[in-house]
């Protein structure tokens, strides 16, 4: 995950240097907050997206695999322009 993190930090790192009065939007999409893991994970791009100047948006999916995938359509018909999934189900395809 510390991996996943650094990377996520380097991206959004990126597209807001290359675009400083630009203020992108990132969304996370999470599976459940039933886990103490995900409520920190969530925390932490929080504060990091804030800290890079962008505009942060959750949603939770409540394990739920058609809801999350209605709120991935949302999200990305809204303008987000990061998106970060914790999937329900993985397998799932459309």
């Amino acid at each position: 995950m510390k991996t996943l993190q650094t990377l996520l930090i380097i991206a959004l790192g990126t597209l807001l240097l290359n675009s400083c009065q630009h203020k992108p939007k990132v969304g996370l999409l999470m599976d459940t907050l039933e886990r103490d893991r995900w409520k920190k994970d969530m925390k932490l791009i929080e504060e990091k997206v804030g800290e890079l100047g962008g505009h942060f948006f959750v949603a939770i999916a409540d394990a739920d695999p058609d809801k999350q995938e209605e709120q991935a359509r949302e999200m990305i018909e809204n303008g987000i322009e990061v998106l970060i999934i914790v999937p329900v189900d993985s397998k799932k395809s459309r």
